[in-house]
């Protein structure tokens, strides 16, 4: 028998069943190139709170016209936050790394975190972490 609501001290939905889940991955941008380090969809009648972290770091001197961007997005956000920005002309280990807060997702929606670098002879390692609990809804 599923009890939907527990009664007691421990009532909040992150008590109910939470599974804690890391993804992290790494890519090299080189050229005209959109890569995807990690991707999360929370599942059907599933919750999440999660953090994502991004870094980059320029290997390769951006080209004058070259940028790149190290990205997090979200299903339904208007705007993709937090980003790292790498424009023309950016010299060797120029890096930067971000930090979102919580953020709260419902079933079916997604989170990922990608690198992008126009084209030209520059390129960017770049590095995507999410730390994710996911609980029954």
């Amino acid at each position: 028998m599923r009890i939907a609501f527990p009664s007691g001290t421990r009532n909040l939905p992150t008590d109910r069943n939470p599974l804690t889940i890391k993804q992290g991955g790494s890519q090299v941008a080189t050229g005209l190139v959109t890569l995807t380090m990690t991707t999360y969809t929370v599942p059907a009648l599933r919750r999440a709170e999660l953090v994502v972290t991004i870094s980059g770091i320029v290997q390769v001197a951006q080209a004058a016209g070259q940028n790149g961007l190290v990205v997090v997005t979200v299903t339904g956000q208007a705007a993709s936050s937090p980003a790292i920005r790498f424009l023309g002309g950016a010299p060797i280990q120029t890096a930067d790394w971000r930090q979102t807060g919580t953020i709260y997702l419902a079933a079916g929606d997604q989170v990922q975190t990608q690198v992008l670098n126009a084209a030209g002879v520059g390129s960017i390692v770049a590095d995507g972490a999410a730390f994710i609990v996911e609980y029954d809804a």
